[in-house]
C-alpha cells in the first residue's frame, strides 16, 4: 500500500504503532479527526513517505524529530493540535513553522516563544488506547 487517506472519519484512540508496518507508504492522512495522544516515534520506520497530515486532531505530546528518518518527507502538517514541548530545529528548519501553527504549547527557536530551562524533557502522559479497524478492500 502507498497512499492512505483516512481524513475526516471521525476516528478516535492513539494512532496505532503497527501503522509502521507499512513500510512502502507515501502518502499518510489522517487528518481532521479525534486522534488523541502522542505521534508515534515508530513512524520513523515509513522511510518512503513524502505527505504526513495529522492536522485538527487532538495529538498532544512532543513532536518526534522525525527528520532524520524520513529524508523523503516534503510535507508535514501537525497544526491545531495540542501538542507542546520543544520543536526539534531540524524539524522546523525542514517544514517551517506554518507546519506547527495552532499548538499553543509548542516553544523552540524564533519564531516561537522561548522554551523554559525549567521543562521537564521526559514528561509522560497515559493516554487509554483504542482500537483502530480499518477494512481495506481491493477490487480487481
Amino acid at each position: 500500500m502507498e497512499l492512505l487517506y483516512l481524513s475526516c472519519n471521525d476516528f478516535s484512540g492513539e494512532i496505532p504503532a503497527e501503522i509502521s508496518s507499512l513500510c512502502l507508504l507515501l502518502r499518510l492522512d489522517i487528518s481532521n479527526n479525534n486522534i488523541r495522544g502522542p505521534i508515534p516515534t515508530q513512524l520513523a520506520k515509513l522511510t518512503h513517505l513524502l505527505t504526513l497530515r495529522l492536522q485538527n486532531n487532538a495529538l498532544s505530546d512532543h513532536v518526534p524529530d522525525l527528520s532524520a528518518s524520513l529524508l523523503n518527507l516534503t510535507v508535514l502538517n501537525v497544526t491545531n493540535n495540542e501538542l507542546c514541548r520543544h520543536i526539534p530545529d531540524s524539524m522546523l528548519t525542514k517544514f517551517g513553522n506554518v507546519s506547527f501553527s495552532g499548538n499553543h504549547a509548542l516553544c523552540g527557536s524564533t519564531p516561537l516563544p522561548k522554551c523554559s530551562e525549567t521543562e521537564p524533557d521526559t514528561e509522560t502522559t497515559t493516554i487509554p488506547k483504542c482500537s483502530w479497524r480499518v477494512q481495506l478492500r481491493h477490487t480487481i
